[in-house]
């Protein structure tokens, strides 16, 4: 038997002959009864070695001699042609020779590990630099160190509500699959304690930084972000925020942009238009995300009116909710 592969358009199949044949194996299910022949199963165990084949012809009279086996009589054509009307090679020829798209150039992702969130004595939460050099004893901490492992610490000298908001915002984490978290185990570290067996694996989970021009708040003091406007392709500042936002202002046939520094989001109402919000997204990327001074952990994301519900680091700046 003659295979001759090379990467040609799909001509024709029929009865008599198969050509330029683009065959994905995973795509294939075989239901017809000749799939079970000796002949049928020589050639595709013989075709069939790689991912991907490309058969450009057969030597018919090898075909022609398996048709001597008894039962085999006319199930060769019958199961190819059966095969032609099943997949459609056309496609699958569109999706072999399709660009891949380009890769994000943006630095930023939506999650990180470790990823260290920060909850203040008046219980505001916000992702600060993961390092041991900021946890202190006015502060409880989520620590999402891995997929699959959390850590939360409670400062000697913090509030019941601090205490409380940390254990609720990392059940919520939890249970809404932020940051990529899955079947997440929780480690509980209360420095009022003198014994904490988890103590070492919390500071082991951080990451030692080496001095960068970034910084760990571009924002003066009181100030906590930024809300804009995406309007006519511009980004319009709104309001210098100092507390956390009224949820109402967000209107749904909008797209806003909250910067926190080190956390930053692209809100889309349901009413407003996909192209728009996707001209936003680039916009910020090359615009208030382009400088070197922001935080390499600063956490980028583009969130819709009704999922931003699940997340709870974005639902946390807010009130009204």
């Amino acid at each position: 038997m003659c295979f001759h592969a090379s990467v040609l358009p799909v001509h024709s199949l029929n009865q008599f002959s198969l050509t330029a044949l683009y065959l994905p194996i995973s795509s294939l299910k075989f239901t017809h009864s000749s799939s079970q022949s000796p002949a049928f199963l020589f050639y595709f165990n013989n075709c069939f070695k790689d991912r991907h084949t490309i058969i450009t012809s057969l030597d018919m009279s090898d075909l022609d001699a398996n048709r001597g086996i008894k039962g085999n009589a006319g199930k060769h054509e019958a199961t190819l042609k059966g095969l032609a009307e099943k997949v459609d090679f056309a496609s699958q020829r569109a999706n072999l020779d399709a660009k891949p798209k380009p890769k994000d150039s943006c630095r930023f992702k939506d999650f990180y590990y470790p990823t260290l969130i920060q909850i203040d004595p008046s219980t505001s939460s916000t992702v600060i630099k993961p390092s041991n050099e900021l946890i202190n004893s006015q502060n409880c901490y989520i620590l999402i160190a891995s997929q699959s492992q959390i850590y939360t610490y409670f400062g000697s000298e913090t509030s019941n509500a601090q205490r409380a908001k940390t254990r609720e915002l990392n059940q919520f984490i939890i249970a809404n699959f932020n940051n990529g978290i899955k079947n997440a185990k929780v480690c509980e570290i209360d420095e009022k304690f003198k014994s904490n067996r988890f103590m070492n694996d919390f500071l082991n989970s951080l990451t030692e930084f080496e001095e960068s021009v970034e910084k760990e708040t571009g924002f003066e003091d009181g100030q906590i972000g930024i809300f804009y406007k995406f309007e006519e392709g511009q980004l319009v500042e709104m309001d210098v925020l100092k507390g956390k936002l009224d949820y109402s202002v967000l209107e749904t046939d909008q797209i806003y942009v909250l910067d926190f520094w080190t956390e930053c989001y692209v809100w889309k109402g349901k009413k407003a238009n996909l192209g728009l919000c996707k001209q936003c997204v680039q916009l910020v990327k090359t615009g208030i995300l382009s400088g070197e001074e922001r935080a390499s952990w600063t956490i980028f994301k583009r969130t819709s009116e009704g999922m931003d519900m699940k997340e709870g680091l974005f639902r946390e700046k807010f009130s009204g909710i």
